[in-house]
């Protein structure tokens, strides 16, 4: 479970409980408001629990576009491949999804890290590369990047 994700649960507790709290007070017809209020409060949670990770989906195939294009500008002449971490796997959950990977097929022993954000900027945060590698002649990092 990623950590986030136990101050969201405790959250949706908190929204959930008020309506069904303010429930217990209310009388006659107004109970049944109270009621009804708190099951549409529980249809959002639930709404957004369960179509989070399609808009994290969505998000990560627009932003592999965007980071499709920048290389498309940056290294023109290159071959790449395009990975990304598996969010809904929960031994993944710790790694911010929109990480990017790229290997380049003339160094492919070396991972690129790139960061695509909202508005779409693009930037390199960083590479891995096997133990004892020599990072020092790496033909795609870039100066913001870093090992």
């Amino acid at each position: 479970m990623r950590p986030t994700l136990y101050y969201e649960l405790l959250l949706a507790a908190v929204i959930i409980s008020i309506p069904l709290l303010i429930t217990f007070f209310l009388n006659g017809k107004w109970r049944k408001t109270g009621v009804l209020a708190t099951f549409f409060t529980v249809a959002a949670v639930l709404v957004f629990f369960i179509g989070r990770p399609y808009w994290v989906d969505y998000q990560i195939s627009e932003r592999t576009e965007l980071l499709e294009e920048y290389l498309v500008e940056k290294y023109p002449e290159a071959k790449w491949e395009i990975t990304n971490i598996d969010h809904r796997n929960v031994e993944m959950a710790h790694i911010n999804p929109y990480y990017l990977n790229v290997s380049f097929s003339d160094e492919a022993e070396v991972t690129y890290y790139y960061f695509v954000g909202r508005n779409g900027e693009v930037r390199q945060d960083g590479f891995g590369h096997p133990e004892g590698f020599s990072s020092l002649n790496l033909k795609y990092k870039e100066d913001a990047g870093g090992d």
